[in-house]
């Protein structure tokens, strides 16, 4: 989990999704320990802790910040709340309380999903080049992908495919923290907004949060 100079966390060291400064000037490695940011030098034997400057923090505990749709057959969102998944249960977040999840096995076979879950206000990223996205998560895999997906100007969207390392019928831990490095779409840009998509039909699910 390695990031430079500037992380957009969706899930940071504050248990909650952050647009965060960390200065790393010398340093060539920015990792998490546990909960706390570091530095480490190229030699990889110092460690100081980064004060990074939160410029934006999100734990869905305000549902009106985010939008969701679908194009699911039968109609089918994600969900922000507490409620049970399949497999996953609840997500075991830093924060707790609320976390946004999709579950593809209650629609049942011959169903099938297309779902996303957007930000409804822009993150102001101008300034800084390096951004990063991280979340924590739990995800119980089938035959789904799951992406994470960034736009800079709310109609065009790049699409990060994620979690492509969880085998078939396995699960990440609970929770899992993924780090994205989507510098090339939310460097120096002033109207980020971020979405994640569940595609699949008759799976199991997929949480995030912090």
């Amino acid at each position: 989990m390695l990031f430079r100079s500037v992380i957009l966390i969706a899930g940071s060291v504050c248990g909650q999704v952050a647009i965060i400064n960390v200065p790393a000037a010398g340093f060539n490695e920015i990792i998490f320990e546990g909960n706390q940011i570091v530095q480490k030098s190229a030699a990889g034997n110092e460690a100081l802790p980064a004060a990074p400057a939160v410029i934006w923090s999100d734990d869905f505990s305000d549902t009106a910040l985010w939008v969701m749709s679908n194009t699911s057959s039968p109609p089918h969102d994600w969900v922000i709340g507490t409620t049970a998944l399949p497999i996953i249960t609840v997500l075991n977040s830093t924060s707790g309380g609320n976390f946004a999840g999709f579950d593809s096995n209650t629609p049942g076979n011959g169903s099938t999903q297309n779902g996303v879950i957007e930000t409804v206000n822009p993150v102001d990223c101008s300034g800084y080049s390096n951004v990063s996205l991280s979340f924590e998560q739990a995800y119980a895999r089938f035959m789904d992908s799951v992406y994470v997906e960034i736009s800079n100007d709310g109609n065009n969207w790049t699409k990060f495919q994620v979690n492509t390392n969880v085998p078939i019928n396995q699960v990440t831990q609970n929770p899992d923290q993924y780090i994205l490095d989507i510098s090339a779409v939310a460097g120096n840009e002033d109207t980020v907004l971020i979405r994640f998509r569940f595609v699949g039909g008759w799976d199991y699910a997929w949480a995030v949060d912090d």
